[in-house]
């Protein structure tokens, strides 16, 4: 298992746009909330706003990890990293706090590859 995020790449969300609109999605809702830490307080936050919430704000997390993938830069020794877990017999897991498709998004923008037997995704997801 490996942490993608400052292991193998980085994703630079814009992550104050994200906690600022997440705030306004869950003011509208009638709950005030910081969204910091941001996965731990949508969690939270389903709570009392319900899975709904949950869904919509996993999205708009999604959207702006998606528009941060063609920026991602690979760290080092990534492709080392990611060709010695590609070799090996058994599935590979590449866990995050992004979503699957930004990630899969994020190593291509970098001409990294996790191989096909690697499971890649946020870590809330796999």
């Amino acid at each position: 298992m490996l942490d993608v995020e400052g292991t193998l790449l980085r994703l630079p969300v814009a992550i104050e746009e994200v906690r600022a609109e997440l705030r306004a999605l869950a003011a509208a809702r009638g709950l005030e909330l910081e969204f910091s830490p941001l996965l731990p307080m949508i969690a939270r936050a389903a709570e009392a706003l319900g899975p709904g919430f949950v869904a919509e704000a996993y999205a708009l997390v999604e959207r702006h990890e998606l528009a941060a993938a063609p920026r991602a830069s690979a760290c080092a020794g990534a492709s080392e990293l990611l060709a010695a877990a590609a070799a090996r017999a058994e599935p590979v897991l590449l866990v995050s706090n992004s979503s699957a498709r930004a990630l899969r998004a994020a190593f291509g923008a970098c001409g990294l590859e996790p191989g096909e037997r690697a499971l890649v995704g946020r870590r809330a997801d796999l």
